[in-house]
């Protein structure tokens, strides 16, 4: 829960020309993980559920950064199946969110959506996959900063997870 305190820092922190990092909420209970994570990096944010504000309100607020939280969707069953709670070795590109990781890494998967290689969009690159080629992150071609990943940095279980939040605090 936020403290009346940081509530106030965020709103200094947009008043001095860069926002807080805007979270938005997908009502997932990892949610507050991330948050977590942010906090221990002296990161400003704000939640917001992703029904409660309009992109152009977002953009109002002149945020530093938008994370966006894991959470609910429509359930499409993945190839391998629901992914909730199992670990995989992931390997990676070494840039962004994942520089400096180790390669491969362990990483705690929760979904049952994937992004299928035959169907991603050609201004994203590959930057993270599994052993059978499940992409794991993607990054845009043309707005490196636009990044994301297909498995929870912020389980414990997740290696170095909260390396890969401080890359995202230290890319803003």
């Amino acid at each position: 829960m936020r403290t009346h305190t940081q509530v106030s820092r965020s709103r200094l922190a947009a008043a001095a020309g860069k926002g807080p990092v805007v979270v938005i909420d997908n009502y997932d209970s990892f949610t507050y993980n991330l948050c977590q994570y942010l906090g221990d990096f002296n990161c400003e944010y704000v939640v917001i559920k992703n029904d409660e504000k309009t992109v152009e309100e977002i953009k109002a607020m002149n945020p530093r950064g938008i994370l966006v939280s894991p959470g609910p969707g429509d359930v499409i069953r993945a190839p391998g199946g629901v992914m909730h709670g199992k670990t995989s070795p992931v390997f990676h590109n070494n840039t962004g969110l994942l520089e400096g990781l180790d390669n491969p890494f362990m990483a705690c998967r929760y979904h049952s959506l994937v992004i299928q290689r035959d169907n991603i969009p050609e201004d994203l690159e590959i930057t993270a996959w599994t052993e059978d080629g499940t992409i794991m992150g993607v990054r845009h071609k043309k707005y490196p900063h636009v990044q994301g990943v297909q498995f929870h940095p912020e389980s414990i279980i997740t290696q170095n997870g909260k390396r890969i939040v401080e890359n995202f605090v230290k890319s803003l």
